[in-house]
């Protein structure tokens, strides 16, 4: 399945079961501080505002940036997808979302997948979604906090609004230095792989030179008796054979590293 399948068919998921990495023993609890601290993969809540919309649901074609934050493979993220959404309306509700969000945090980590949902979570999930609380929050078109509604609250409401919009600002952050720690692992990776393919080359073209110029000592009419030659002959291709077979293990290594982040 590609990226784009995912995103802009997932009506085509079907009934895909990939099995990866399944137990029976996953871990669902949820701190508070996985729930609303500060956090790369923390403020599920917070965060749940922030792809749907200041809607009761969020669409799965609504989560690519998360996707692409998350490290998973299109796989992983698809089968996480259909275990949470079990009504198969391709759309979560916040409690959905934060359980979502827990497994691709603990995916990444490289936990086991759930087999499947505990019954008293399930009929959690098939509730029907509930209005958001975020009355600091104005629907406006252009989507930015209109600070006019904010004259006749109490402090206490102001208070609380600051430490929303601060855990907003910290989301942010958070996200940010991800996404830049990513970029810097794949600078990494390429350039390891370019100065080790052009070591190996040099080494490689020394290796050819050596044995041309041994095969050809031994073709002269006057060469010596080829019983050392060949020997080291038979050396120097063995020895070629294994730079290459280094190269070739070194190389899918690099991109194993890659295809991982």
């Amino acid at each position: 399945m590609s990226r784009r399948d995912l995103f802009e068919h997932p009506a085509s998921l079907g009934a895909l079961l990939l099995h990866i990495d399944m137990s029976q023993e996953f871990d669902w609890y949820i701190s508070p501080a996985d729930r609303f601290a500060a956090g790369r993969y923390s403020q599920h809540e917070t965060q749940f505002v922030k792809y749907s919309g200041d809607e009761d649901e969020v669409a799965l074609n609504q989560l690519e940036p998360l996707f692409q934050l998350s490290r998973l493979s299109v796989e992983e993220f698809s089968q996480i997808w259909q275990l949470i959404d079990i009504r198969m309306a391709q759309k979560i509700n916040k409690e959905q979302f934060v359980y979502f969000a827990h497994i691709l945090n603990t995916r990444r980590k490289g936990k086991p997948l759930p087999i499947g949902i505990p019954l008293d979570m399930k009929e959690i999930f098939l509730k029907e979604p509930k209005e958001l609380s975020r009355p600091y929050v104005r629907n406006t078109a252009d989507n930015v906090r209109d600070l006019g509604v904010n004259r006749n609250k109490s402090p206490k409401e102001l208070e609380d609004e600051l430490e929303q919009v601060e855990a907003d600002i910290r989301s942010a952050r958070g996200e940010i230095s991800l996404a830049a720690e990513r970029l810097e692992e794949l600078k990494q990776a390429k350039d390891e792989s370019v100065h080790l393919a052009d070591y190996k080359r040099r080494q490689l073209a020394g290796l050819r030179e050596e044995v041309s110029q041994l095969r050809s000592s031994l073709q002269s009419p006057g060469s010596a008796s080829s019983g050392g030659g060949g020997q080291r002959m038979e050396e120097l291709l063995s020895k070629l054979t294994a730079e290459k077979q280094l190269l070739e293990n070194r190389r899918a290594e690099v991109q194993r590293s890659l295809n991982s982040l």
